[in-house]
Formats: C-alpha cells, structure tokens, sequence
C-alpha cells in the first residue's frame, strides 16, 4: 500500500521546502536530503511545526513523528538559544515528554542527563545557578552528550524512521 504524506502537513513542507530546498526537492526532502541540509530540514520543519499549533492547527491528526520531531528538535533548538536555563523555563510535563521522547530514540542516556540537569534546577534558588544544571548535566558524560552528535542521530533516527513516522498508509 503507497504511503501518503499527510494532506495536513503539506502546507507546512511547502514552507520548509520554500526555505531551504529548491522546487526539484521532494516535499519529503528526507528521502534525497542527508548531512547538513537534512537536518536543517528537520530543524526548520520542527520550527514551522510549533507555528502551525500556534496558529491554532491540531497535531491530534498528525502521525505520530511529526509530533515527535517537532518536540525533539524544538528541545534542542531552545537548548542552543537559551543555553541552561530552559531547564528552569520548562514546565514538569515538558520534561517529561522530552526524556519520555530521548528514551524512544534510543538515548535513555540524554534522558537521564536532562533529568539530572532538571532536579538540580529544582534545588537552586536563583535561574542564574546555570552552573549547577551544566553541572549536573555533565555528570555522566555519554556518546550524544554533545549537541550536534545528538542533533546528527535524531535527524538519521527520523530519516531511517520516515516511513512508520511520517507518511499515513
């Protein structure tokens, strides 16, 4: 059975696709992107996806990668903005999503690492603590602890994953 994109998230490849590829690339850039260009895709997809929920879309239709991607990758694009201090702006269930989200892909390391980063953020008094939290957070170093290795995993996991993830049967 073919695979479809969803009628839904076309709209939003459109803008993606009009941002950073040109008109010969397939709305699911996934399939002929990978290195750099891949994952700016996929970092601007995330992006344009929390824009289209601000906009007053529902992500209740969408398969369940889009969702997926839009959390992870807007996780780490607010990691590069704001540096520590997301852990003390994100909500419980932010976090919790996010680790639940980090173990799925495999990177129950990261997981635990945010977790750790987020508890002690919990105990400071002050948002400027941002030592504490890098602190806690390097405890205990792993593979992806960095985050363009994470960044390059997430953006093979989904590309491996595109099929089950982003296209509705």
């Amino acid at each position: 059975m073919a695979k479809n994109l969803p009628d839904e998230i076309v709209p939003i490849l459109e803008i993606v696709q009009s941002r950073f590829f040109s008109p010969e690339t397939p709305l699911d850039f996934w399939k002929t992107e990978q290195g750099g260009s891949l994952l700016n895709g996929f970092m601007d997809l995330a992006l344009q996806l929390q824009i289209a929920l601000f906009d007053g879309h529902s992500h209740e239709k969408w398969p369940a990668g889009y969702t997926m991607l839009m959390l992870l990758f807007n996780w780490e694009a607010a990691g590069q903005a704001d540096g520590w201090s997301q852990y003390f702006e994100s909500s419980d269930d932010e976090i919790d999503s996010v680790c639940m989200l980090f173990r799925h892909v495999g990177l129950p390391e990261e997981a635990e690492a945010i977790r750790r980063a987020r508890e002690a953020a919990d105990l400071t008094e002050s948002d400027l603590d941002t030592a504490i939290v890098a602190n806690a957070y390097g405890a205990q170093s792993h593979k992806y602890s960095v985050d363009l290795d994470r960044l390059e995993y997430l953006a093979k996991w989904f590309h491996e994953g595109a099929d089950e993830l982003l296209y509705r049967d």
